[in-house]
């Protein structure tokens, strides 16, 4: 097979522009949930008298992994109504069982 050099560059300029249509996506999209984050969190403090730090607290010692450094990923995963294993966090449905996971608002999907 013969190496085209221009056929190689406009197929390495499509893949870099579809790559950085998606990032720019998901940085809208991270943009967007921090804004909603934050006003509820400013809802929530001044409505329940809480401090940042607090939530800062909270976050450390209950929400993050400090193995997975700093990830959202919960030390303590949902367990699966159905068959009792952990739910993933990006699925609706249990990957052992099939059951629906159920509603949870902080679902990452």
């Amino acid at each position: 097979m013969k190496y085209n050099k221009k056929t190689s560059t406009i197929g390495d300029h499509s893949f870099a522009t579809a790559n950085k249509t998606e990032i720019d996506k998901l940085k809208k999209r991270i943009d967007k949930l921090s804004m909603i984050t934050e006003g509820l969190w400013l809802i929530v403090r001044d409505e329940l008298k809480l401090s940042d730090e607090k939530l800062k607290e909270k976050i450390k010692n209950d929400l993050v992994d400090d193995s997975l450094e700093g990830s959202i990923y919960s030390k303590a995963a949902k367990a699966c109504k159905n068959c009792g294993n952990p739910l993933q966090a990006d699925k609706s449905v249990c990957i052992y069982c099939g059951k629906e996971a159920g509603d949870d608002v902080f679902r990452h999907f």
